[in-house]
């Protein structure tokens, strides 16, 4: 199945340098450890395709009080504080490719 989207892998891991908390609104990734679910790589590319909550859950069997907690979960381990943030975060540490 083509998502139209490419994961560096499934779980994709971005190493901690340091231990401390880096922002990635700069060019540089994140340097606490960035570890995503299958699942949780999977609601990110369908954001990343433009899909609402709604449609996500339809789309994966989840409800959508799920796909908001998968939300919620994949923002904090991004850094991001909203759905392009995440997207964009995630094509900076490599997570997603277009």
């Amino acid at each position: 199945m083509d998502l139209g989207l490419r994961f560096s892998n499934v779980t994709a891991t971005v190493a901690a340098t340091n231990g401390a908390r880096a922002s990635t609104n700069g060019t540089h990734p994140p340097a606490a450890a960035v570890a995503l679910s299958s699942r949780e790589i999977n609601v990110l590319d369908l954001v990343a395709r433009g899909l609402s909550n709604k449609q996500i859950a339809s789309k994966l069997g989840l409800s959508d009080k799920t796909v908001r907690n998968h939300l919620s979960r994949i923002f904090r381990k991004l850094d991001a504080g909203n759905r392009t943030q995440a997207v964009m975060n995630a094509m900076k540490v490599g997570l997603l490719t277009v």
